[in-house]
Protein backbone atom coordinates (compact mmCIF):
# COMPACT_ATOMS: atom_id res chain seq x y z
CA UNK A 1 0.00 0.00 0.00
CA UNK A 2 1.30 3.47 -0.87
CA UNK A 3 1.34 5.74 2.16
CA UNK A 4 0.77 9.47 2.06
CA UNK A 5 3.99 11.21 3.05
CA UNK A 6 3.66 14.94 3.70
CA UNK A 7 6.66 17.11 2.96
CA UNK A 8 6.64 18.33 6.53
CA UNK A 9 5.48 16.87 9.82
CA UNK A 10 3.76 19.69 11.67
CA UNK A 11 1.73 17.54 14.07
CA UNK A 12 1.29 13.96 15.23
CA UNK A 13 -1.62 13.58 12.80
CA UNK A 14 0.76 14.15 9.85
CA UNK A 15 2.87 11.29 11.20
CA UNK A 16 -0.22 9.11 11.59
CA UNK A 17 -1.31 9.79 7.99
CA UNK A 18 2.17 8.91 6.74
CA UNK A 19 2.53 5.67 8.69
CA UNK A 20 -1.00 4.41 8.15
CA UNK A 21 -2.88 2.10 10.51
CA UNK A 22 -2.74 -1.26 8.74
CA UNK A 23 -0.68 -4.23 10.01
CA UNK A 24 2.77 -4.57 8.44
CA UNK A 25 5.55 -7.13 8.44
CA UNK A 26 7.23 -5.22 11.27
CA UNK A 27 4.18 -4.81 13.49
CA UNK A 28 0.71 -6.21 14.05
CA UNK A 29 -0.78 -2.94 15.29
CA UNK A 30 0.50 0.63 15.20
CA UNK A 31 -1.18 3.66 16.74
CA UNK A 32 -0.25 7.34 16.80
CA UNK A 33 -1.57 9.96 19.18
CA UNK A 34 -0.29 13.28 20.60
CA UNK A 35 1.83 11.39 23.16
CA UNK A 36 3.75 9.15 20.76
CA UNK A 37 3.86 6.24 18.32
CA UNK A 38 2.98 2.79 19.69
CA UNK A 39 4.21 -0.08 17.52
CA UNK A 40 3.42 -3.64 18.59
CA UNK A 41 6.07 -5.89 17.05
CA UNK A 42 8.42 -8.56 18.35
CA UNK A 43 11.46 -7.45 16.31
CA UNK A 44 12.48 -3.89 17.32
CA UNK A 45 15.05 -3.62 14.52
CA UNK A 46 12.44 -4.37 11.86
CA UNK A 47 10.12 -1.78 13.42
CA UNK A 48 12.88 0.85 13.31
CA UNK A 49 13.74 0.01 9.70
CA UNK A 50 10.10 0.25 8.62
CA UNK A 51 9.66 3.60 10.40
CA UNK A 52 12.80 4.95 8.76
CA UNK A 53 11.53 3.87 5.36
CA UNK A 54 8.13 5.51 5.86
CA UNK A 55 9.17 8.66 7.72
CA UNK A 56 12.53 9.33 6.12
CA UNK A 57 14.92 11.79 7.75
CA UNK A 58 12.28 12.87 10.27
CA UNK A 59 12.81 9.60 12.18
CA UNK A 60 15.99 9.32 14.24
CA UNK A 61 16.95 5.72 14.95
CA UNK A 62 19.32 6.67 17.76
CA UNK A 63 16.81 8.65 19.85
CA UNK A 64 13.88 6.60 18.55
CA UNK A 65 11.88 9.80 18.00
CA UNK A 66 10.26 11.67 15.14
CA UNK A 67 11.22 15.32 14.81
CA UNK A 68 8.27 17.64 14.15
CA UNK A 69 8.53 21.03 12.52
CA UNK A 70 9.51 23.97 14.72
CA UNK A 71 10.59 27.57 14.19
CA UNK A 72 14.08 28.25 12.89
CA UNK A 73 14.98 29.97 16.17
CA UNK A 74 13.59 27.26 18.47
CA UNK A 75 16.21 25.96 20.89
CA UNK A 76 14.31 22.79 21.71
CA UNK A 77 13.18 20.41 18.95
CA UNK A 78 9.63 19.09 18.96
CA UNK A 79 9.87 15.32 19.31
CA UNK A 80 7.31 12.52 19.04
CA UNK A 81 8.67 9.45 20.86
CA UNK A 82 8.34 5.90 19.54
CA UNK A 83 7.40 3.03 21.86
CA UNK A 84 8.07 -0.49 20.59
CA UNK A 85 5.99 -3.00 22.54
CA UNK A 86 5.46 -6.74 22.46
CA UNK A 87 2.68 -8.11 20.30
CA UNK A 88 1.32 -9.82 23.41
CA UNK A 89 0.78 -6.41 24.99
CA UNK A 90 -1.27 -5.13 22.05
CA UNK A 91 -4.82 -3.99 22.88
CA UNK A 92 -7.67 -6.10 21.55
CA UNK A 93 -8.40 -3.76 18.65
CA UNK A 94 -10.62 -4.43 15.67
CA UNK A 95 -8.80 -4.67 12.34
CA UNK A 96 -9.30 -1.28 10.66
CA UNK A 97 -11.22 -2.81 7.74
CA UNK A 98 -14.13 -3.50 10.12
CA UNK A 99 -14.44 -0.10 11.78
CA UNK A 100 -17.23 2.27 10.67
CA UNK A 101 -14.92 5.30 10.78
CA UNK A 102 -13.80 7.79 8.16
CA UNK A 103 -10.21 7.04 9.19
CA UNK A 104 -10.58 3.32 8.36
CA UNK A 105 -10.52 1.63 4.93
CA UNK A 106 -13.53 0.17 3.15
CA UNK A 107 -15.88 -2.04 5.17
CA UNK A 108 -16.57 -5.42 3.57
CA UNK A 109 -20.23 -6.37 3.27
CA UNK A 110 -19.54 -9.69 4.99
CA UNK A 111 -18.44 -7.83 8.12
CA UNK A 112 -21.42 -5.46 8.22
CA UNK A 113 -24.53 -6.22 10.30
CA UNK A 114 -28.00 -6.56 8.79
CA UNK A 115 -31.37 -5.53 10.18
CA UNK A 116 -33.42 -8.30 11.77
CA UNK A 117 -37.14 -8.77 12.03
CA UNK A 118 -38.51 -6.78 14.94
CA UNK A 119 -35.74 -4.18 14.90
CA UNK A 120 -36.89 -0.55 15.16
CA UNK A 121 -36.15 1.56 12.10
CA UNK A 122 -33.35 4.10 12.53
CA UNK A 123 -33.25 7.35 10.56
CA UNK A 124 -30.13 9.47 11.03
CA UNK A 125 -30.37 13.11 9.93
CA UNK A 126 -27.09 14.43 8.49
CA UNK A 127 -26.01 17.81 7.16
CA UNK A 128 -22.61 19.06 6.09
CA UNK A 129 -23.36 22.60 7.32
CA UNK A 130 -25.21 23.75 10.39
CA UNK A 131 -28.24 26.00 10.06
CA UNK A 132 -29.75 24.21 7.06
CA UNK A 133 -32.77 22.83 8.93
CA UNK A 134 -31.49 19.40 9.98
CA UNK A 135 -32.89 19.56 13.51
CA UNK A 136 -36.14 21.06 12.22
CA UNK A 137 -36.46 18.22 9.69
CA UNK A 138 -35.81 15.60 12.38
CA UNK A 139 -38.35 17.19 14.73
CA UNK A 140 -40.90 17.58 11.90
CA UNK A 141 -40.53 13.87 11.08
CA UNK A 142 -41.34 13.00 14.67
CA UNK A 143 -44.39 15.30 14.65
CA UNK A 144 -45.71 13.84 11.39
CA UNK A 145 -45.27 10.27 12.64
CA UNK A 146 -47.15 11.17 15.82
CA UNK A 147 -49.99 12.89 13.92
CA UNK A 148 -51.48 9.61 12.72
CA UNK A 149 -55.00 9.31 14.13
CA UNK A 150 -55.24 5.51 14.43
CA UNK A 151 -53.24 4.39 17.50
CA UNK A 152 -52.66 1.00 15.87
CA UNK A 153 -50.91 2.69 12.95
CA UNK A 154 -49.10 5.38 14.94
CA UNK A 155 -45.38 4.89 15.46
CA UNK A 156 -43.83 5.04 18.91
CA UNK A 157 -40.82 7.34 18.54
CA UNK A 158 -37.48 7.69 20.30
CA UNK A 159 -35.67 10.93 19.44
CA UNK A 160 -31.90 10.98 20.09
CA UNK A 161 -29.99 14.26 20.02
CA UNK A 162 -26.53 12.95 19.05
CA UNK A 163 -25.01 16.38 18.38
CA UNK A 164 -22.64 16.37 21.33
CA UNK A 165 -20.76 19.52 20.33
CA UNK A 166 -23.78 21.69 19.43
CA UNK A 167 -26.93 20.16 20.98
CA UNK A 168 -30.26 20.85 19.28
CA UNK A 169 -33.48 19.81 21.01
CA UNK A 170 -31.48 19.22 24.20
CA UNK A 171 -31.42 22.95 24.96
CA UNK A 172 -35.11 23.45 24.15
CA UNK A 173 -36.79 21.01 26.52
CA UNK A 174 -38.09 21.64 30.03
CA UNK A 175 -35.17 19.66 31.46
CA UNK A 176 -32.48 21.52 29.51
CA UNK A 177 -29.25 22.16 31.46
CA UNK A 178 -28.61 25.81 32.31
CA UNK A 179 -25.33 27.40 33.33
CA UNK A 180 -23.41 25.11 35.66
CA UNK A 181 -26.51 23.11 36.59
CA UNK A 182 -26.90 19.46 35.60
CA UNK A 183 -30.07 17.97 34.19
CA UNK A 184 -31.37 14.81 35.83
CA UNK A 185 -32.07 13.20 32.44
CA UNK A 186 -29.63 10.56 31.21
CA UNK A 187 -27.91 11.80 28.05
CA UNK A 188 -26.52 10.26 24.87
CA UNK A 189 -23.01 10.87 26.22
CA UNK A 190 -23.94 9.09 29.46
CA UNK A 191 -25.29 6.09 27.53
CA UNK A 192 -22.10 5.83 25.47
CA UNK A 193 -19.95 6.02 28.59
CA UNK A 194 -22.02 3.36 30.38
CA UNK A 195 -21.65 0.94 27.47
CA UNK A 196 -17.94 1.66 27.13
CA UNK A 197 -17.29 1.10 30.84
CA UNK A 198 -19.24 -2.15 30.94
CA UNK A 199 -17.56 -5.49 30.40
CA UNK A 200 -18.29 -7.60 27.34
CA UNK A 201 -21.91 -8.14 28.36
CA UNK A 202 -22.95 -4.48 28.14
CA UNK A 203 -26.53 -5.50 27.35
CA UNK A 204 -26.80 -6.92 30.85
CA UNK A 205 -24.69 -4.37 32.73
CA UNK A 206 -25.58 -1.08 31.04
CA UNK A 207 -28.69 -1.44 28.89
CA UNK A 208 -31.27 -1.90 31.68
CA UNK A 209 -30.23 1.33 33.40
CA UNK A 210 -30.19 3.26 30.12
CA UNK A 211 -33.64 1.99 29.16
CA UNK A 212 -35.10 2.75 32.60
CA UNK A 213 -33.85 6.34 32.46
CA UNK A 214 -34.95 6.96 28.86
CA UNK A 215 -38.39 5.48 29.57
CA UNK A 216 -39.06 8.37 31.95
CA UNK A 217 -37.67 11.07 29.61
CA UNK A 218 -40.56 12.27 27.45
CA UNK A 219 -41.56 15.34 25.46
CA UNK A 220 -45.28 16.13 25.61
CA UNK A 221 -47.05 18.11 22.86
CA UNK A 222 -50.56 19.17 21.99
CA UNK A 223 -51.00 18.53 18.26
CA UNK A 224 -53.97 19.01 15.98
CA UNK A 225 -54.36 15.23 16.13
CA UNK A 226 -54.46 15.33 19.95
CA UNK A 227 -52.15 14.90 22.92
CA UNK A 228 -48.90 13.20 21.87
CA UNK A 229 -45.56 12.27 23.38
CA UNK A 230 -42.22 10.82 22.32
CA UNK A 231 -39.24 9.45 24.21
CA UNK A 232 -36.24 11.76 24.18
CA UNK A 233 -32.55 11.28 24.88
CA UNK A 234 -30.68 14.60 25.15
CA UNK A 235 -27.12 14.96 23.89
CA UNK A 236 -25.71 16.02 27.27
CA UNK A 237 -26.76 16.58 30.88
CA UNK A 238 -24.68 19.71 31.33
CA UNK A 239 -22.65 22.22 29.37
CA UNK A 240 -19.61 20.65 31.02
CA UNK A 241 -20.29 17.51 29.00
CA UNK A 242 -20.19 19.68 25.87
CA UNK A 243 -16.86 21.21 26.80
CA UNK A 244 -15.35 18.01 28.22
CA UNK A 245 -17.26 14.98 26.90
CA UNK A 246 -16.29 11.82 28.81
CA UNK A 247 -16.34 9.83 25.59
CA UNK A 248 -16.79 10.21 21.85
CA UNK A 249 -18.64 7.74 19.59
CA UNK A 250 -15.49 6.80 17.68
CA UNK A 251 -13.86 5.57 20.90
CA UNK A 252 -16.49 2.85 21.21
CA UNK A 253 -15.96 1.06 17.91
CA UNK A 254 -12.27 0.20 18.34
CA UNK A 255 -12.56 -2.87 20.54
CA UNK A 256 -13.05 -6.40 19.28
CA UNK A 257 -16.71 -7.33 18.78
CA UNK A 258 -17.83 -3.76 19.38
CA UNK A 259 -17.26 -2.21 15.98
CA UNK A 260 -21.05 -1.83 15.47
CA UNK A 261 -21.93 -1.12 19.09
CA UNK A 262 -23.49 2.32 18.37
CA UNK A 263 -26.13 0.85 16.08
CA UNK A 264 -26.47 -2.18 18.36
CA UNK A 265 -27.14 0.11 21.33
CA UNK A 266 -29.90 1.98 19.52
CA UNK A 267 -31.55 -1.20 18.25
CA UNK A 268 -31.43 -3.01 21.60
CA UNK A 269 -32.61 0.12 23.42
CA UNK A 270 -35.46 0.51 20.93
CA UNK A 271 -36.47 -3.12 21.36
CA UNK A 272 -36.47 -2.83 25.15
CA UNK A 273 -38.52 0.40 25.00
CA UNK A 274 -40.91 -1.00 22.39
CA UNK A 275 -40.40 1.84 19.92
CA UNK A 276 -40.99 1.57 16.18
CA UNK A 277 -38.76 4.41 15.00
CA UNK A 278 -35.54 5.97 16.30
CA UNK A 279 -34.73 9.44 14.93
CA UNK A 280 -31.13 10.57 15.40
CA UNK A 281 -30.03 14.19 14.97
CA UNK A 282 -26.33 13.89 14.07
CA UNK A 283 -23.46 16.34 14.36
CA UNK A 284 -23.01 18.50 11.26
CA UNK A 285 -19.98 17.90 9.08
CA UNK A 286 -17.81 14.93 8.15
CA UNK A 287 -16.83 13.90 11.66
CA UNK A 288 -16.24 10.70 13.59
CA UNK A 289 -19.09 11.80 15.87
CA UNK A 290 -21.41 10.64 13.07
CA UNK A 291 -19.49 8.03 11.07
CA UNK A 292 -20.50 4.98 13.20
CA UNK A 293 -24.11 5.54 12.09
CA UNK A 294 -23.57 6.96 8.60
CA UNK A 295 -21.51 3.86 7.76
CA UNK A 296 -23.97 1.40 9.33
CA UNK A 297 -26.13 -0.39 6.70
CA UNK A 298 -29.01 -0.70 9.19
CA UNK A 299 -29.48 3.08 9.26
CA UNK A 300 -31.56 5.14 6.83
CA UNK A 301 -29.58 8.31 6.12
CA UNK A 302 -31.55 11.53 5.65
CA UNK A 303 -29.27 14.10 4.03
CA UNK A 304 -30.37 17.69 4.64
CA UNK A 305 -28.85 20.47 2.52
CA UNK A 306 -29.74 24.04 1.71
CA UNK A 307 -29.30 25.42 -1.80
CA UNK A 308 -26.14 27.27 -0.77
CA UNK A 309 -23.06 26.24 -2.71
CA UNK A 310 -20.93 25.36 0.31
CA UNK A 311 -23.64 23.05 1.66
CA UNK A 312 -24.11 21.21 -1.64
CA UNK A 313 -20.38 20.78 -2.26
CA UNK A 314 -19.90 19.38 1.23
CA UNK A 315 -22.82 16.95 0.93
CA UNK A 316 -21.68 15.71 -2.47
CA UNK A 317 -18.19 15.13 -1.10
CA UNK A 318 -19.64 13.20 1.84
CA UNK A 319 -21.61 10.94 -0.51
CA UNK A 320 -18.33 10.09 -2.22
CA UNK A 321 -16.72 9.42 1.15
CA UNK A 322 -19.50 7.01 2.13
CA UNK A 323 -18.95 5.15 -1.14
CA UNK A 324 -15.21 4.85 -0.45
CA UNK A 325 -15.83 3.35 2.98
CA UNK A 326 -18.66 0.91 2.26
CA UNK A 327 -19.23 -1.96 -0.13
CA UNK A 328 -23.02 -1.70 -0.25
CA UNK A 329 -25.01 0.83 -2.31
CA UNK A 330 -27.00 3.73 -0.95
CA UNK A 331 -30.41 3.71 -2.60
CA UNK A 332 -34.07 4.46 -1.94
CA UNK A 333 -34.14 1.90 0.86
CA UNK A 334 -31.50 3.72 2.93
CA UNK A 335 -31.10 7.29 1.60
CA UNK A 336 -33.30 10.39 1.36
CA UNK A 337 -32.39 13.92 0.23
CA UNK A 338 -34.11 16.99 1.70
CA UNK A 339 -33.32 20.30 -0.03
CA UNK A 340 -34.21 23.14 2.31
CA UNK A 341 -34.50 26.93 2.32
CA UNK A 342 -35.52 27.06 -1.35
CA UNK A 343 -36.32 30.70 -2.29
CA UNK A 344 -39.85 31.60 -3.51
CA UNK A 345 -40.52 31.16 -7.23
CA UNK A 346 -40.35 34.91 -8.05
CA UNK A 347 -36.76 34.82 -6.80
CA UNK A 348 -35.71 31.90 -8.96
CA UNK A 349 -36.70 29.17 -6.54
CA UNK A 350 -37.53 26.57 -9.19
CA UNK A 351 -34.23 26.97 -11.01
CA UNK A 352 -32.26 27.00 -7.74
CA UNK A 353 -33.99 23.85 -6.50
CA UNK A 354 -33.54 22.04 -9.83
CA UNK A 355 -29.84 22.85 -9.80
CA UNK A 356 -29.44 21.59 -6.22
CA UNK A 357 -31.36 18.41 -7.02
CA UNK A 358 -29.22 17.84 -10.11
CA UNK A 359 -25.99 18.22 -8.14
CA UNK A 360 -27.07 15.75 -5.46
CA UNK A 361 -28.30 13.18 -7.98
CA UNK A 362 -25.10 13.54 -10.02
CA UNK A 363 -23.06 12.84 -6.88
CA UNK A 364 -25.18 9.78 -6.18
CA UNK A 365 -24.87 8.64 -9.82
CA UNK A 366 -21.10 9.04 -9.77
CA UNK A 367 -20.73 7.15 -6.50
CA UNK A 368 -22.89 4.14 -7.42
CA UNK A 369 -22.84 4.20 -11.20
CA UNK A 370 -26.54 5.00 -11.63
CA UNK A 371 -26.18 6.95 -14.86
CA UNK A 372 -29.08 5.60 -16.90
CA UNK A 373 -32.47 6.67 -15.53
CA UNK A 374 -34.44 5.72 -18.65
CA UNK A 375 -35.88 2.56 -17.14
CA UNK A 376 -39.37 2.92 -15.73
CA UNK A 377 -38.58 0.20 -13.20
CA UNK A 378 -35.57 2.00 -11.74
CA UNK A 379 -35.99 3.30 -8.21
CA UNK A 380 -34.38 6.67 -7.61
CA UNK A 381 -33.43 8.24 -4.31
CA UNK A 382 -36.24 10.39 -2.95
CA UNK A 383 -35.52 14.12 -3.19
CA UNK A 384 -37.94 16.55 -1.54
CA UNK A 385 -38.21 20.32 -1.67
CA UNK A 386 -38.65 22.45 1.45
CA UNK A 387 -39.24 26.14 0.81
CA UNK A 388 -37.81 28.96 2.85
CA UNK A 389 -40.24 29.84 5.63
CA UNK A 390 -39.72 32.91 7.75
CA UNK A 391 -41.92 31.53 10.52
CA UNK A 392 -39.32 28.81 11.18
CA UNK A 393 -36.32 31.09 11.66
CA UNK A 394 -36.84 31.22 15.41
CA UNK A 395 -36.89 27.65 16.69
CA UNK A 396 -36.97 27.97 20.48
CA UNK A 397 -40.41 26.67 21.49
CA UNK A 398 -41.23 23.03 20.73
CA UNK A 399 -44.98 23.43 21.18
CA UNK A 400 -45.12 26.46 18.88
CA UNK A 401 -43.01 24.71 16.25
CA UNK A 402 -45.19 21.61 16.43
CA UNK A 403 -48.21 23.80 15.67
CA UNK A 404 -46.50 25.60 12.78
CA UNK A 405 -44.90 22.66 10.98
CA UNK A 406 -48.11 21.15 9.47
CA UNK A 407 -48.64 24.48 7.68
CA UNK A 408 -45.19 24.49 6.08
CA UNK A 409 -43.67 22.68 3.12
CA UNK A 410 -41.92 20.32 5.56
CA UNK A 411 -45.21 18.45 5.90
CA UNK A 412 -45.72 17.23 2.31
CA UNK A 413 -41.95 16.90 1.80
CA UNK A 414 -41.73 14.31 4.59
CA UNK A 415 -44.68 12.19 3.44
CA UNK A 416 -42.69 9.43 1.73
CA UNK A 417 -40.08 9.29 4.48
CA UNK A 418 -42.69 8.94 7.22
CA UNK A 419 -44.58 6.33 5.17
CA UNK A 420 -41.35 4.34 4.99
CA UNK A 421 -40.66 4.71 8.71
CA UNK A 422 -44.21 4.01 9.88
CA UNK A 423 -44.97 0.53 11.27
CA UNK A 424 -45.17 -2.15 8.57
CA UNK A 425 -48.44 -2.40 6.63
CA UNK A 426 -49.59 0.85 8.24
CA UNK A 427 -49.26 3.72 5.74
CA UNK A 428 -49.01 7.05 7.49
CA UNK A 429 -52.22 8.93 6.80
CA UNK A 430 -51.66 12.05 8.86
CA UNK A 431 -54.80 14.17 9.19
CA UNK A 432 -56.97 12.37 6.62
CA UNK A 433 -58.13 13.66 3.22
CA UNK A 434 -59.70 16.82 4.63
CA UNK A 435 -56.58 17.60 6.65
CA UNK A 436 -54.38 17.13 3.57
CA UNK A 437 -56.65 19.42 1.54
CA UNK A 438 -56.50 22.09 4.24
CA UNK A 439 -52.75 21.69 4.47
CA UNK A 440 -52.34 22.31 0.72
CA UNK A 441 -54.38 25.48 1.00
CA UNK A 442 -52.24 26.65 3.90
CA UNK A 443 -49.11 26.04 1.86
CA UNK A 444 -50.49 28.05 -1.06
CA UNK A 445 -51.34 30.93 1.25
CA UNK A 446 -47.85 30.79 2.75
CA UNK A 447 -46.20 30.92 -0.68
CA UNK A 448 -48.28 33.96 -1.62
CA UNK A 449 -47.33 35.64 1.66
CA UNK A 450 -43.63 35.00 1.11
CA UNK A 451 -43.65 36.29 -2.45
CA UNK A 452 -45.07 39.57 -1.22
CA UNK A 453 -42.01 40.13 0.93
CA UNK A 454 -38.58 41.00 -0.37
CA UNK A 455 -36.39 38.24 1.00
CA UNK A 456 -32.65 38.86 0.97
CA UNK A 457 -30.03 36.09 0.80
CA UNK A 458 -26.42 36.92 1.49
CA UNK A 459 -25.24 34.70 -1.38
CA UNK A 460 -27.65 36.28 -3.91
CA UNK A 461 -27.87 39.91 -2.79
CA UNK A 462 -26.17 42.52 -5.01
CA UNK A 463 -27.76 45.66 -3.57
CA UNK A 464 -26.13 47.87 -0.92
CA UNK A 465 -28.08 48.66 2.21
CA UNK A 466 -28.22 47.24 5.70
CA UNK A 467 -30.22 47.85 8.85
CA UNK A 468 -27.90 49.86 11.10
CA UNK A 469 -28.42 48.07 14.39
CA UNK A 470 -26.48 49.23 17.49
CA UNK A 471 -23.82 46.47 17.16
CA UNK A 472 -23.21 47.41 13.53
CA UNK A 473 -23.01 51.12 14.34
CA UNK A 474 -20.50 50.26 17.07
CA UNK A 475 -18.18 48.89 14.37
CA UNK A 476 -17.60 52.39 12.96
CA UNK A 477 -17.20 54.26 16.25
CA UNK A 478 -13.45 54.05 16.18
CA UNK A 479 -10.91 56.90 16.33
CA UNK A 480 -9.67 57.82 12.87
CA UNK A 481 -6.15 56.71 13.74
CA UNK A 482 -7.34 53.22 14.78
CA UNK A 483 -7.63 50.59 12.07
CA UNK A 484 -10.74 48.36 12.23
CA UNK A 485 -9.92 44.85 13.42
CA UNK A 486 -13.09 42.97 14.32
CA UNK A 487 -14.14 39.35 14.65
CA UNK A 488 -17.86 38.88 14.05
CA UNK A 489 -19.50 35.95 15.82
CA UNK A 490 -23.03 34.73 15.32
CA UNK A 491 -25.19 31.69 14.68
CA UNK A 492 -26.12 30.47 11.20
CA UNK A 493 -28.49 32.95 9.56
CA UNK A 494 -27.61 35.79 11.93
CA UNK A 495 -26.28 37.96 9.09
CA UNK A 496 -22.49 37.51 9.21
CA UNK A 497 -22.12 36.83 5.47
CA UNK A 498 -24.58 39.61 4.60
CA UNK A 499 -22.61 42.12 6.69
CA UNK A 500 -19.38 40.99 5.03
CA UNK A 501 -20.92 41.43 1.56
CA UNK A 502 -21.98 44.98 2.46
CA UNK A 503 -18.42 45.79 3.53
CA UNK A 504 -17.12 44.48 0.21
CA UNK A 505 -19.67 46.46 -1.82
CA UNK A 506 -18.67 49.64 0.03
CA UNK A 507 -15.06 49.02 -1.16
CA UNK A 508 -13.52 50.82 1.83
CA UNK A 509 -14.30 51.17 5.52
CA UNK A 510 -14.92 54.91 5.32
CA UNK A 511 -17.65 54.48 2.69
CA UNK A 512 -19.25 51.70 4.74
CA UNK A 513 -19.19 53.95 7.80
CA UNK A 514 -20.91 56.77 5.96
CA UNK A 515 -23.55 54.39 4.54
CA UNK A 516 -24.83 53.63 8.03
CA UNK A 517 -24.52 57.18 9.36
CA UNK A 518 -21.04 56.89 10.85
CA UNK A 519 -18.15 59.34 10.49
CA UNK A 520 -15.02 57.19 10.56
Amino acid sequence: MTHFQPKQFFTWSDVRDCIGSEPAAAWSIIEVDPCGIYAYGDDPEKVREELAQRLGAAYDNKSNCVTLESTSTSATPRLLPVYILSVNAAPDLVPPTQRPLWSAPEIDTDHAPQSEEGDPKIAAFFSFKGGVGRTTACFATAIRLLSVQDPAKRAKVLYVDADIEAPGLTLMTDTAPEGEEWSTTLSWVDALALVQDADEDWQTEALPLIAECVQSSKVFLELQAGHREFLFMPAVRSMQQVEQPPIAPEHMVCLQNREWVIGDLLIQLGRRLGVDVILVDLRAGVTEFSSPLLLDPRVHTVVVSSCARQSLVGVCSTIGQIKQHTSWPLGPQNLTFLITQVPPRPYGGDAIYNNAERELMNAWDEAWGQTDHSSDDEELVETSRIDYDQSLITFDDLQLMAERLPRTSFWPALENLTNFLAPEDSPETGQGDEGIKDNKENIKEKIVELTQNHLLYAELNTQPGILATPPIRALVRLPKEQLPATVVLGSKGAGKTFLWSQLLMAKDFKSFSHSIGGRW
